[in-house]
């Protein structure tokens, strides 16, 4: 229906096709699947959601109650829905792509991966993933393609039209990546994300 979602761990929101937000959730509330790394909008009045638990998770806003779809996963990213139900996960602790489905059975996508992080699905099901330790962005469709490389730490993903965006936290920039032509151009700089200059990230393993 065209609602965005976001959450920053503690807490989720919505955004409307005419600019409504809200709060659907957050950490205080009963059935709060806890601290959120990645989410993913699913079936009507629900979302996809990974935990800093190592959990993809399904949650209905009108029962608050998450289901469990899988568990036990090392450091989950980010998620996105594939047409026939299913669920693309970034697993950066073992560098691995999987599909989730929604009576819990995973499959290995894409191994090798540097951190994955950022997940977009394309129409005919195949998947694009950013690679922050890697510095690139991949195609996996049957196998494993280098789509995009030389980035600084490439995060989120998005699919408008015949381009691939990227958000680069290292450069502090969107990027488009024209499918089609291969062409590349920085539509957005300067970006409040990512670390400070001369700052180190260090990953928390608990958020």
């Amino acid at each position: 229906d065209g609602t965005v979602y976001a959450a920053d761990g503690l807490s989720m929101i919505s955004i409307s096709q005419d600019g409504q937000v809200s709060r659907p959730t957050m950490l205080a509330q009963e059935g709060y699947p806890g601290f959120i790394r990645g989410i993913a909008a699913g079936p009507a009045g629900s979302v996809y959601v990974t935990t800093t638990a190592g959990e993809v998770l399904l949650y209905k806003f009108s029962s608050r109650e998450p289901q469990i779809l899988v568990s036990e996963l090392n450091e989950l990213y980010n998620l996105a829905p594939t047409q026939d139900g299913a669920v693309v996960v970034a697993e950066g602790g073992e560098g691995r792509l999987l599909k989730v489905t929604s009576d819990g059975n995973v499959a290995v996508l894409a191994r090798d991966l540097g951190r994955p992080n950022g997940v977009a699905v394309a129409d005919d099901g195949s998947c694009y993933v950013s690679e922050p330790d890697k510095g690139r962005v991949s195609h996996v469709s049957g196998g494993t393609s280098t789509l995009v490389e030389g980035l600084s730490s490439p995060q989120g993903l998005g699919l408008l039209g015949d381009q691939l965006l990227v958000v680069d936290s290292g450069s502090k920039e969107l990027i488009a990546d024209s499918l089609g032509t291969k062409q590349q151009q920085t539509i957005a700089s300067g970006l409040p994300g990512g670390a400070q200059p001369g700052v180190t990230p260090q990953l928390l393993m608990g958020i």
